[in-house]
């Protein structure tokens, strides 16, 4: 009688047994990839990548709305209300900008 008797129901220990096979099966397949010199993939590495991507994007996006509203603000200079509302903006998205380079420099 083995430890998993009693403790789970047969369907359970079929399944539990299935997923160490599976498992034994993919581990098996990276050591034999990387005995052959094949790449095994990085999804760390490709994951930190997509957010790195996204984050220059995103640092890409705000600094071009920062341009978009300077511009709104010199032709509209006479409005009483554009001025700071611009300012108001503008220091929200350089906040955002810091706080996506302090995420990236975290990831790196």
């Amino acid at each position: 009688m083995d430890k998993m008797t009693g403790l789970y129901t047969p369907r359970e220990r079929r399944e539990i047994l299935a997923s160490a096979a599976a498992y034994d099966r993919r581990t098996e397949a990276e050591i034999k990839a990387r005995a052959q010199g094949l790449k095994i993939p990085d999804h760390f590495g490709e994951l930190k990548k997509a957010l790195e991507r996204e984050i220059i994007e995103a640092i890409r996006f705000y600094t071009a709305d920062i341009g978009f509203l300077l511009g709104l603000r010199e032709r509209f200079a006479t409005d009483p209300e554009i001025p700071g509302t611009v300012r108001r903006l503008v220091g929200f998205e350089r906040h955002e900008i810091e706080m996506l380079k302090e995420e990236k420099n975290e990831i790196d």
